[in-house]
């Protein structure tokens, strides 16, 4: 059979028409795969530039945003350690010995402990990431984890702040006999009834329980600008 076989192909070979056709469709077959695999590089060459530029892109969005997030946090945090300062220095005052007035400020801000102004701090353009699934094309897998941290360590605090607020001793409805409100045509005035203050040990406990929520807040804050500032610093634009 092999030999068979042999003597048709040097046969074959003997006759040049057969090997003008064979090659020239070995060739043509040559040229319609090199065509192929030049236009699946092109392809994937525009696919991976087209993703190099919405990742730019996304890089921007994300550090503006973040920026600004942070930016917020930390306004927010200087207010409250400052009123945290304030409360301190109250209490200071009420659990001391020696007879010291309560300031304006701290007596405001004894009136005002159970005011949270806390927005969410969930990033638009991370929630968009997630949500798409756009954060693959992020190569950096490490700012891919701090962004997913990032949601984790949010939601946390969302729900921590929700209790926080939903616990809080509203003072001024608790005490009236204690922190006076009067109305001066535009705003709420407390006057604060300073010896009866110290002598009330329940009033004393709602208000460092106020106090301490705000350093609750003071405390979240820290941790959502520390983990956007490493998100910051993870981007590459």
């Amino acid at each position: 059979m092999i030999k068979f076989f042999r003597k048709i192909r040097q046969r074959l070979l003997a006759e040049n028409k057969f090997s003008k056709y064979f090659l020239y469709a070995i060739g043509e077959i040559v040229l319609v795969v090199i065509g192929i695999l030049i236009a699946l590089s092109i392809n994937n060459w525009n696919e991976y530039s087209n993703q190099r530029i919405e990742e730019q892109r996304i890089l921007v969005d994300l550090k503006n945003e973040v920026s600004l997030a942070i930016d917020a946090k930390i306004e927010l945090r200087e207010r409250y350690k400052s009123k945290l300062d304030t409360l301190a220095f109250a209490l200071d005052k009420l659990f001391s010995t020696e007879v010291v007035a309560l300031s304006d400020s701290e007596c405001f801000n004894i009136a005002m402990t159970h005011i949270f102004d806390w927005e969410p701090s969930s990033v638009s353009t991370i929630e968009e990431l997630v949500a798409s699934g756009k954060i693959n094309l992020i190569r950096s897998e490490k700012l891919r984890r701090k962004i997913i941290l990032f949601r984790s360590i949010s939601s946390s605090i969302e729900l921590q702040m929700n209790r926080v607020i939903s616990e809080v001793h509203v003072l001024v409805d608790l005490y009236p006999e204690l922190l006076i409100r009067n109305w001066d045509g535009h705003f709420g005035v407390y006057n604060c009834d300073f010896s009866a203050m110290k002598k009330n040990r329940y009033f004393l406990a709602h208000l460092q329980s106020n106090r301490g929520r705000t350093g609750g807040l003071v405390s979240a804050a820290d941790a959502v600008i520390a983990s956007l500032e490493e998100i910051i610093a993870l981007i590459e634009v």
